[in-house]
């Protein structure tokens, strides 16, 4: 399950969907589909799609045996991680009494495989060979209950469903997260007005005072006493603040007066001033911030703006209608304002490039522009590379010869209303890039394709692979059929990158995992730093899927793989064509995205969804040694495809339809064929 997002986003899939999905796959909440609408799980049993390969000898990229001599190996690590659940009657979701304004529920738990078990003296389908189950309930107003029963034993789980009265509880305090500002902002000297804003119990009385300015706040409308409500007030800004520059006022306190009691409250972030003469400057405090062409478009990049990148705003205040407040940047897009840190004073952001030179590595070529000040920038893909922009930026050096250049042939450069731009003309084709800042140096980092071994048992070395296993310690990711008391998405997640680390490394490839352990941990940031430490050729994020509690997940099942930017849906296609073929599972699709860590540009990146963990059959299937490995491989078989020089590079294996569930799938024959390439996503810095 995808990591950007809350921690345990995946439990709340359905409600983010708007959030995590490209405009071309926005009915996919997570990797549901438009199909995927709840139906009762007495239906017919889901068909397992699988790939039919045509002759086994075409696939230049299947491994060879010698490849795969570590099996028992990989075997023996695998067998150390908590895989296994309890084949006796469990409800495992809910686990206790539960309250919601559902229609419809899917119970998931576990059983003995080899008694039957009823749900209200019915029998319940079970898809799976080793016990576990889901059935999707309706509920009526008020109280459902639903009693599993098996061998003599039982368990009964209760739902009460409630209609909402559409009445707001009444509170009795401030709500800290209405409180204004709730991130920096800044109003304007000579216009502006300094502002209070809050939700309080009607009725109460509020004050606000920020700098030795204090006002009264007026409840907007009228309500029963209690009642959650808006209060604000507004007063002009004083004339003592410099015209030249931007002060902090600091953090805006509020007090409440309410049944008798009073208490005080304080803003999270700072209310800043800018004079009548001066423009107002942010600094990127965050590793990656989007930059935005609509605010409310997600998925609609201008460009993405280092930590440290320094830029002017344009206007002030816009907001979108999530509720998302945005500042509009002179670089012609929208950031969060919660991306940044207002400047104080009146600091130069202006850029000077006065030295420029190429430097060499292995993994590389690297442009360094001396005499910057971490300029905001704008990266656009061209047919022959790339070109980037710096804002507040001017040239004065000259560039370096090419001549000797293993991948630039050549730079030239215009210069436009405070901006400079570089157009990069590549001898190769583009693998990657990186735009990074050091000290007052700027650099431009291009990618050197990797190359076959010509040691055909070790076809991958001097590959370096960065394979991130999503979520891990208290971060568990989504949950399975068997809950908290069989392998979760983060057990899983690691077993997958565990299997595909060893049989890479066997194949010659350096390997680096951002998590070795189930309790190791990495913020979402701390995965993308990881990656841009070592310059991986391939970057892979190894997640398990989910779907909302009220989707009968029986019937939603495959594997599924995510991108970005264009030089990485090659790779994509062919990790997902591989894994589905050597696992049996339905072929969902290659889909464009802006998850976190696909936004990854130093390297062809993706996130793969490996299979589905509500759904039984599929659950037992994705916790099965063997199954891990398959899918293992197929990421190994799909890196080794997407190798420059490869003779499958480029091609996928298109799906057909098999009745076959078994476990181990027979030895299919298999299509191969070239598919047109995906909508591009607009690729950006």
């Amino acid at each position: 399950m995808k990591q950007h997002y809350s921690r345990f986003v995946k439990q709340m899939a359905a409600a983010l969907a708007a959030l995590l999905v490209v405009p071309t796959a926005s009915g996919f909440p997570l990797g549901v589909s438009a199909a995927d609408i709840p139906l009762e799980a007495k239906a017919v049993q889901p068909v397992n799609p699988v790939y039919v390969p045509q002759d086994q000898a075409q696939r230049s990229a299947t491994l060879s045996q010698e490849m795969k001599s570590n099996t028992a190996a990989i075997e023996e690590e695998l067998s150390k991680l908590p895989l296994s659940f309890a084949k006796r009657l469990e409800i495992n979701r809910p686990t206790k009494a539960l309250t919601t304004t559902y229609s419809q529920y899917f119970i998931m738990g576990t059983s003995n495989p080899s008694q039957p078990l009823t749900m209200d003296g019915q029998e319940v389908p079970r898809y799976g060979t080793k016990g576990a189950f889901g059935v999707l309930v309706k509920l009526g107003v008020g109280t459902n209950r639903f009693v599993f029963s098996q061998g003599g034993n039982s368990s009964t789980v209760e739902i009460t469903r409630y209609q909402p009265s559409g009445q707001a509880s009444p509170i009795s305090k401030i709500v800290q997260s209405s409180i204004y500002p709730s991130v920096n902002d800044v109003t304007y000297a000579g216009e502006g007005k300094i502002e209070f804003q809050c939700t309080a119990p009607a009725g109460s009385r509020v004050t606000g005072s920020v700098a030795g300015i204090e006002v009264e706040l007026t409840q907007s409308g009228t309500a029963q006493n209690g009642v959650p409500a808006t209060y604000y007030a507004a007063v002009d800004v004083p004339s003592k603040y410099n015209v030249n520059e931007v002060t902090n006022l600091g953090k805006v306190s509020y007090n409440l007066w309410y049944n008798g009691q009073s208490s005080t409250y304080q803003s999270n972030a700072n209310l800043y001033v800018a004079g009548e003469n001066t423009t107002v400057r942010v600094k990127v405090n965050t590793y990656r911030a989007n930059v935005l062409r609509d605010v409310n478009k997600s998925g609609w990049f201008l460009t993405t703006l280092n930590e440290g990148a320094v830029e002017r705003i344009a206007q002030k205040d816009y907001w979108s209608d999530s509720g998302v407040p945005y500042f509009y940047l002179s670089c012609g897009g929208y950031i969060p304002k919660a991306s940044v840190t207002i400047l104080e004073g009146s600091p130069s952001i202006s850029n000077q490039i006065n030295g420029a030179a190429l430097e060499s590595s292995s993994s590389g070529e690297t442009l360094r522009l001396s005499g910057t000040n971490s300029p905001s920038h704008r990266t656009s893909l061209t047919d022959n590379g790339l070109d980037i922009t710096f804002f507040n930026t001017s040239l004065s050096a000259n560039l370096p010869s090419f001549s000797d250049s293993r991948l630039v042939r050549s730079v030239t450069t215009t210069s436009e209303d405070r901006s400079v731009t570089f157009h990069i003309n590549l001898r190769k084709s583009l693998w990657g890039y990186d735009i990074q800042y050091d000290g007052d140096d700027t650099l431009i980092f291009i990618k050197e394709p990797p190359r076959l071994s010509a040691d055909s048992s070790q076809p991958l070395k001097g590959v370096v692979v960065v394979l991130d296993p999503g979520h891990g310690d208290i971060d568990p990711g989504a949950l399975g059929v068997a809950g908290t008391n069989g392998a979760t998405e983060n057990v899983l997640n690691l077993a997958v990158a565990t299997a595909a680390k060893m049989r890479l490394e066997n194949m010659g490839a350096t390997v680096y995992m951002t998590r070795s352990t189930v309790d190791g941990f990495l913020e979402l940031d701390e995965r993308m730093q990881f990656a841009e430490k070592y310059r991986p050729d391939f970057f892979l994020s190894v997640h398990h899927n989910s779907v909302g509690e009220t989707v009968d997940a029986n019937k939603t099942e495959g594997t599924e793989i995510y991108y970005h930017t264009t030089y990485s849906s090659n790779m994509a296609k062919n990790i997902l064509s591989r894994v589905c073929e050597n696992t049996g599972r339905k072929y969902r699709d290659a889909y464009p995205s802006y998850y976190r860590v696909t936004r990854i540009t130093c390297a062809p990146a993706a996130l793969v969804e490996t299979g589905f963990v509500p759904n039984p059959a599929e659950y037992e299937k994705l916790c099965s040694i063997s199954n891990i490995i398959k899918a293992g491989d197929g990421i190994c078989e799909g890196i080794l495809s997407s190798m420059p020089g490869s003779s499958s590079a480029g091609t996928t294996s298109v799906p057909t339809t098999s009745d076959s569930s078994s476990e181990e799938a027979s030895s299919p024959k298999k299509i191969v064929i070239s598919v047109p390439e995906i909508e591009k996503v607009e690729i950006e810095g």
